[in-house]
């Protein structure tokens, strides 16, 4: 599971994954994490926590539950709409675990985090979360999730930044992983109310920049650190930390704990070596880890045995020298990680201590007079180096000193020992005590000045009076001579694999002056534990005396004064020789205790302890089950075989399992999800069956093909010897697999689902609908198929067709492994079929020899009015402009519709119209594009309005079905200047020459910024324009001002009414706002009195009254009227009024009067002119002809057309665009 991380250089692993079956649990995979996190304790590995949080409690997913990994829980983000960020959301699992223990450790954000999709996702959980698609165009490159997964991902990118941090800035180059976690723990933040450590976010969520670099409120905080001690059982080690009170102190422990066990009850505790935190308050107020109210520390409680982690958080307010003391209270050896935070500074000290077991003698009942080992041993347990000190044991029963020694400097955390032989001269009790620092050289946390004397050990020795003595032999036969040897001659070593039997020998002694009667005593063989505790033996031992007792032995120095026994420890349950395999003794340290003693006076005695030593033997056999041919499976499933382990050995071991494949196709040991896994401990000669799952990949272009076959190889390996190790190989089959599918696809390429579930399909009489079938060889072999095609009603044919082949009965082909291929169905709507008719067609494919596949798909006589729309936008208008905005519909059912498009209700003074033509109808398929325009009142304010622009499409098929959508579009009003002119009025007339006509004109800004304006007016020659003011510097929104406008003509000026331009422009640059300017046109004339021009004025100049032109102009008119007559009368010939419209010369006038009269009036002839009727077409066309033609102005783009007589009366070209298709509805 981690191996190939760890060799391939990786130091850090995230896994978003878990065992949803085994909630809560310490299984298989969490001791397997624990155990390589033992192994090696760099490697740091984080799990998610589950996403079972509506489960309720403990639903954490194993390995989340082991101890050594980082479990991470989800937080929300507030991303896009979600909850905010700052709590833990119900589907993130929650602790604790069966045991007790505090997980996850930690949250990080989890909710709709855009995450990479891969192309070949089939169904991936998310949306897409970016524009950014694959390469293939269409699918999303990202995609937003939620789940402990995510935040998994996230924690494993924060750890990764902190320990490029303690490399790189901290100059650790390889920082072990319980390192980075008590940092990570240390930083979090406790979201929601205080209440850390809780079942949701179990210590908080994640801070990399605390982490890094701690602070509080804005204050920097100074981060400590210390992983370069270890602890043996029983031992403490004291830290001393000046505090400054106006921050608070965090405090975190954490320790690689060895695995557990996951056989025993999961209620039972997993925590293997117990580690405590303490910390001391300068009034001395003990504080336990993780003993918390309200997220702190509180007094009380005890400590803690269950967690690998370990906290204490003192709130500001509370500074002075503070001690933390790391105590170890049970297990092995350990080492562990202390980080603490806060305004502190480490102040090193030295702590001289002694600890259980201090002080003790070589020989647990020395004789008087016997010569013994007096050994001490003590530790420095704070940081600072001691300095030289002085040590002394003394015998407090005799009052003399029995050791004194000067002692060069005790580095920090370090241990010390000394030894020295004694010979006691007195019998009965000896009190011994062990002094340290006795000069009172070192300045210490603790001694006899301060704090707790913890410099003296005393130990009680028992000193028996010379009697009797039992002397045990060298394994040669001899008698020790030197301490040494003694300790020698008590202890023997067997080797299991060769026999079960130890042998000791002793001599039985009377060192007295008469002869006694003694007796042996030998207490039942016990084991010592791994804490030190005697233990009943799990085999049967016998004890037994080659001699029975009493014995009689003369007096000290005669003849018979001692004897030899010989002592036999056999372990009965051991058997060698077993068949089915050999059973050795189990391994261990064994003791008994012998006592000789006087019969006649018991307190005339003495007492040895023989060690026993049973070497560990390791030993393996594995076997294979369920191999051979019948070992194999269709490719996507899964084969398994049984691997067979048992402990040929004679202790409790452990065997990691590892299987692979040349191919690594997956495999998944036993109830893991991974290929490798540490097993629980097997007792001497326990048989475990192992099942080993492995999975024959899917089909991918017809692999793997039937036939073919893997080898899968699983190495099984002792954990406490790596020499020790079995290999095993199963040969797995891949099988035929006859796996294929058949999907239905409709006319728009949709695939079709089961027919009970799928909508009808709409057809209309006389359509030829097309069905395409897709059949697809998932298999690993080749394969026949036949397909036939029915329908319900017999009046609606179909047919298959295959490439040239067309059916209506069965159709025949074969589909290579891997391979696919299309069909078409074609099927006829009879002309005759009623309206909601409804037939279904049926489509059975056979493989064969094999199994049937039917699907099927229903149609429908039935009209579909269907309209896709965009979604709904919004229309950004800028004051006194119009705004517009694209929508677009297209025809999704299956008839033409007439469209019928209309602006719903709009707040007063909103105009809104259509700026494109808009289509009244739209053919299947067909889509269209409208452009809307908007106008508004002035002076609206800039954002989004509370109004909006409801756009009604209304769509109605042939068969009178509607179905109508409507648009809501958004108003957004820009930033806007718009100045807006009104006139007093729009005209002066009769100026006189060189006064002047005054306009006065009010100034509106209609818009919705502040601006300044600057007039301007001119245009007309001989006229001048005078504006006052020409500028103004602000006019505020909504505000206004009046101008007058002066127009002063000259002699020179033109008569008849003249127009000129008023133009107000804003002074703002446009940059920011959007400015719409106005122009004003004025008309003037001048005044005629003054006027004098032409035949008129010459009149006036001579004297004569003006009226004398008119009294001219008439008598002119006379003498023309008399000229004509006269011409009238001289004509060549009088004409009648009949005649007088004929032309000259035409023949019309040839012959008499009379005969052309009767000519006139003969109707019978067939001549051309009287030939026919006129006809309505020509009377049009010749109408048509007469009519005079004129050029229409060319009209702006999306405009509607101009009515043939041009623009409305009234209307500019602007209002023509913007409305034109308003005039054409009121003028149909």
């Amino acid at each position: 599971m981690f191996t190939h991380s760890w060799q391939n250089s990786a130091r850090i692993q995230t896994n978003s994954w878990g065992n949803e079956n085994l909630v809560g649990e310490y299984s298989s995979d969490s001791r397997s994490a624990d155990s390589f996190i033992v192994d090696n304790p760099r490697f740091l590995v984080l799990f998610s926590a589950g996403d079972l949080g509506a489960d309720g409690s403990n639903t954490i997913t194993p390995p989340g539950t082991a101890k050594n990994v980082l479990t991470i829980g989800a937080s929300t983000t507030g991303s896009q709409g979600s909850d905010p960020a700052g709590d833990v959301p119900d589907f993130s699992s929650t602790g604790a675990t069966l045991d007790g223990r505090i997980k996850p450790d930690l949250v990080a954000p989890g909710v709709l985090l855009c995450s990479a999709q891969a192309e070949e996702a089939q169904s991936p959980g998310g949306d897409s979360c970016t524009t950014a698609t694959h390469d293939d165009g269409s699918t999303p490159l990202y995609m937003s999730l939620n789940g402990s997964s995510m935040a998994t991902a996230v924690a494993a990118g924060g750890a990764t930044m902190l320990r490029q941090h303690l490399r790189t800035e901290q100059g650790i180059t390889e920082p072990r992983s319980d390192l980075i976690k008590a940092i990570l723990i240390n930083s979090a933040t406790d979201i929601g109310s205080a209440d850390i450590p809780n079942a949701a976010e179990g210590w908080g969520q994640i801070d990399v920049a605390n982490a890094i670099n701690p602070s509080d409120s804005g204050t920097d905080l100074n981060l400590l650190y210390d992983d370069s001690r270890q602890l043996d059982p029983g031992h403490s080690f004291v830290y001393t930390f000046d505090v400054d009170g106006s921050a608070g102190l965090d405090v975190t422990l954490v320790w690689v704990d060895s695995e557990s066990s996951t056989i025993s009850n999961q209620s039972a505790t997993k925590l293997v070596n117990d580690l405590d935190l303490t910390a001391t308050s300068p009034e001395g107020t003990e504080f336990h880890g993780n003993v918390f109210a309200s997220g702190h520390s509180t007094t009380g409680g005890s400590a803690d045995r269950l967690n690998n982690v370990e906290r204490i958080r003192i709130p500001a307010g509370n500074g002075g020298l503070w001690t933390i003391t790391i105590g170890h209270a049970g297990g092995l050896t350990q080492s562990f990680a202390l980080v603490a935070t806060g305004l502190l500074q480490e102040e090193t000290t030295a702590d001289l201590t002694v600890f259980e077991g201090s002080l003790s003698t070589s020989v647990l009942a020395p004789l008087q007079g016997d010569t013994v080992l007096v050994e001490a041993a003590w530790r420095n347990q704070a940081g600072r180096a001691s300095g030289a000190y002085t040590v002394e044991i003394e015998d407090l029963t005799e009052g003399t000193i029995l050791y004194t020694s000067n002692r060069n400097s005790l580095a920090g955390g370090t241990s010390a020992s000394l030894s020295f032989p004694h010979v006691f001269q007195t019998t009965g009790e000896h009190l011994l005590e062990l002094r340290l620092d006795t000069g009172d050289d070192v300045i210490e946390l603790n001694d006899e000045n301060t704090g707790v004397d913890n410099n003296r050990y005393q130990l009680i020795v028992q000193i028996s009076q010379i009697g009797v003595r039992i002397t045990p032999l060298m394994e040669d036969g001899s008698i020790p001579q030197t301490p040494v040897d003694l300790a020698q001659a008590m202890t023997r070593t067997l080797d299991p694999s060769t026999g079960s039997i130890i042998t000791y020998d002793f001599i039985l002694q009377n060192e007295g002056t008469s002869p006694i009667s003694v007796g042996l005593s030998v207490t039942p063989l016990q084991r010592i534990d791994d804490q030190g505790i005697l233990q009943a033996p799990k085999d049967e031992w016998w004890k037994l005396l080659n001699e029975t007792g009493p014995w009689e032995l003369a007096a000290g120095g005669d003849d018979g004064d001692s004897t030899q026994v010989t002592l036999t420890l056999e372990d009965v349950d051991a058997d060698l020789t077993d068949p089915s395999g050999a059973r050795f003794a189990l391994p261990g340290t064994f003791v008994n205790d012998l006592n000789l003693f006087d019969k006649n006076a018991p307190t005339v005695s003495h007492t040895i302890r023989i060690t026993s030593t049973v070497e560990r033997i390791e030993g393996l056999y594995t076997i294979l089950a369920g191999t051979g041919d019948n070992l194999g499976a269709e490719p996507g499933k899964t084969a398994t075989f049984s691997l067979s382990i048992r402990n040929t050995g004679n202790g409790d071991t452990q065997y990691s399992v590892s299987c692979s494949s040349p191919d690594q196709w997956i495999i998944h040991v036993g109830s893991s999800q991974s290929s490798s896994m540490v097993l629980d401990p097997l007792s001497r000669l326990q048989f475990l069956p192992l099942p080993i799952h492995v999975r024959v990949p899917d089909t991918e272009n017809g692999q793997p093909a039937a036939g073919i076959t893997e080898d899968v190889t699983c190495v099984t390996t002792s954990v406490q010897d790596s020499s020790v190790t079995a290999t095993d190989v199963a040969t797995v089959n891949v099988f035929e697999s006859f796996d294929f599918t058949v999907d239905l696809i409709d006319d728009d390429g949709i695939v079709l689902g089961a027919l009970a579930l799928a909508e009808d399909r709409a057809v209309l009489n006389g359509d030829l609908s097309e069905t395409t079938v897709i059949v697809t060889n998932e298999g690993n072999v080749p394969m026949d198929f036949s397909m036939t095609i029915s329908s319900s009603l017999n009046t609606w044919n179909a047919q298959l067709i295959l490439g040239e082949e067309q059916t209506t009965s069965a159709l025949e082909f074969s589909i290579q492994a891997g391979d696919s291929i299309s069909i078409t169905i074609q099927m006829m709507v009879p002309l005759n079929a009623e309206m909601d008719t409804r037939n279904t067609l049926t489509l059975r494919t056979t493989l064969v020899d094999g199994e049937m596949v039917t699907n099927g798909t229903r149609f429908i006589v039935q009209e579909i009015a269907a309209l896709e729309a965009s979604d709904d936008d919004s229309i950004s208008v800028s004051l006194g402009q119009t705004g517009t905005t694209d929508v677009w519909v297209r025809n999704a059912g299956n008839v033409p519709l007439t469209l019928t498009w209309s602006i719903g209700s709009l707040p007063h003074g909103w105009v809104g119209g259509f700026q494109s033509i808009i289509p009244s109808s739209l053919d299947m398929n067909r889509e269209a594009l409208v452009t809307v325009g908007l106008d508004v009142p002035g002076n609206l304010p800039v954002g989004i309005s509370t109004g909006v622009v409801p756009v009604i499409v209304e769509a109605i098929t042939p068969g009178a079905e509607t179905v109508t959508h409507t648009f809501e579009l958004q108003v957004e009003i820009l930033p806007s200047i718009w100045v807006y002119m009104t006139p007093d009025e729009i005209s002066l007339n009769d100026i006189t020459a060189g006064e002047s006509g005054v306009f006065t004109i009010t100034v509106e800004n209609l818009g919705n910024s502040n601006s300044g304006f600057i007039f301007e007016a001119g245009g007309i020659e001989h006229w001048s324009f005078e504006v006052e003011p020409e500028s103004v510097e602000m006019i505020p929104v909504g505000g206004s001002v009046e101008i007058t406008v002066k127009a002063i003509p000259t002699n020179s000026a033109n008569l008849g009414l003249a127009s000129f331009v008023l133009y107000a422009n804003s002074t703002d640059d446009g940059t920011s706002n959007s400015v719409t300017n106005s122009e004003l046109v004025l008309e003037i004339s001048r005044a005629r009195d003054d006027a004098c021009s032409g035949i008129g004025c010459l009149m006036v100049k001579l004297g004569l009254p003006k009226w004398t032109l008119a009294l001219v102009f008439l008598f002119f008119l006379a003498g023309v009227g008399v000229v004509m007559v006269r011409m009238r009368r001289e004509s060549d010939a009088a004409m009648s009024p009949d005649e007088e419209l004929i032309p000259v010369g035409s023949a019309l006038h040839a012959g008499s009067q009379g005969e052309r009269r009767a000519m006139a009036l003969e109707t019978s002839s067939a001549g051309e002119v009287l030939s026919k009727a006129v006809s309505a077409d020509e009377i049009s066309d010749v109408i048509a002809s007469s009519t005079p033609t004129l050029s229409l102005p060319p009209v702006p783009p999306g405009a509607m057309p101009l009515p043939p007589s041009g623009l409305p009366e009234g209307w500019t070209m602007d209002q023509w665009v913007a409305y034109g298709h308003i005039w054409y509805e009121q003028n149909k």
